[in-house]
């Protein structure tokens, strides 16, 4: 691993599963709020969807 990797892994950013031997990282809820984005959610990416189909603001 990166040391970039590790410092996020140490610092609570990030996280991994290990599955059939591969690693796969995400990020936490810190990690998304360190780097000012919000975390991806289905129901928030259908509601605007829906919403740009329609013209709706929310």
């Amino acid at each position: 691993m990166t040391p970039a990797i590790v410092v996020a892994l140490n610092m609570g950013y990030m996280r991994y599963r290990e599955r059939e031997g591969i690693k796969h990282f995400y990020l936490t809820s810190a990690g998304y709020s360190k780097i000012g984005v919000q975390p991806f959610s289905i129901h928030r990416y259908i509601i605007q969807t829906i919403r740009s189909w329609f013209g709706l603001r929310g």
